[in-house]
């Protein structure tokens, strides 16, 4: 359940939980972010507006002072001493570092470009994140860190850095996982990885496009939930950068796709160069 200091502060204090309340804070909100989604959906225009609203609480654990998100006390302060790159148990993240959760706004990376001073200040910072080696293939919390690269403009990086997670991090033997499968979790990233697409946010039904690993991927969409019976990935040349997409022979002017034109069925066809 949602803690009360999340509703009474706008985000879980390190007093409530001394071990992930920043981690819990966004997930909440990002929890919240769906809940409108479905409020919405049902009709129910004032829980959509109340919980939409809460959805911005990621916002209370920016520090500008930082460029980082951040834990809090409960009387408001920051947990300090800090260190972007402490991984420790009580830094309030989760199995992770505040350089991982920081990028974890899934419904809401507008926002988070925005305060960190726009698209080429939150690239630099992804590229930073990644050359310092900050990332952590082996954990959720960054599984939708590299795709982050298609919504600033620089979806060439996004494919490198997912073909080099795939290739370096997978392989196929007993011990081919670089972490915990966790139900699945993990074999699902590669699964996605190699067929170039990724939903960032759980609950927005889109799908982020990279160049993918096979010439030609088919799925067999299930009747329940589709009105298409397969829908077909191709494949032409090689490189990181899809320099031209075609969706059923109609250029795709943008790095994703729907959930709807891909349960439709059709053909995506993806022009890559190095």
């Amino acid at each position: 359940g949602t803690s009360k200091d999340y509703i009474d502060l706008g985000y879980v204090s390190h007093e409530c939980d001394t071990t992930q309340a920043a981690s819990m804070t966004l997930e909440h909100a990002h929890d919240d972010w769906c809940t409108a989604v479905i409020a919405a959906a049902v009709g129910r225009e004032d829980e959509a507006a109340t919980f939409l609203a809460r959805s911005e609480n990621w916002r209370n654990l920016w520090n500008p002072a930082t460029g980082f998100l951040q834990g809090r006390h409960a009387d408001g302060t920051w947990l300090e001493p800090f260190d972007p790159a402490d991984n420790g148990e009580f830094n309030g993240w989760c199995e992770a570092s505040a350089w991982i959760y920081t990028w974890f706004v899934p419904h809401d990376i507008p926002g988070l470009v925005d305060v960190m001073g726009g698209p080429a200040a939150f690239e630099a910072k992804l590229d930073q994140y990644f050359h310092d080696g900050h990332h952590d293939p082996s954990n959720q919390p960054g599984f939708h860190i590299p795709y982050l690269y298609n919504l600033v403009g620089a979806p060439e990086k996004t494919g490198a850095r997912v073909r080099a997670l795939r290739e370096d991090h997978f392989d196929a033997t007993p011990g081919g996982l670089p972490g915990n499968d966790d139900a699945g979790a993990m074999s699902a990233w590669l699964v996605l990885a190699a067929m170039g697409l990724y939903p960032v946010c759980p609950g927005d039904p889109t799908w982020q496009l990279v160049p993918p690993a096979f010439d030609r991927i088919t799925l067999h969409l299930h009747p329940d939930f589709a009105t298409g019976e397969t829908f077909t990935i191709e494949r032409f040349g090689t490189g990181d950068h899809i320099t031209e997409a075609a969706l059923d022979g109609v250029p795709l002017d943008r790095t994703w796709i729907t959930q709807g034109e891909i349960t439709a069925g059709g053909t995506l066809r993806l022009t890559l160069t190095p």
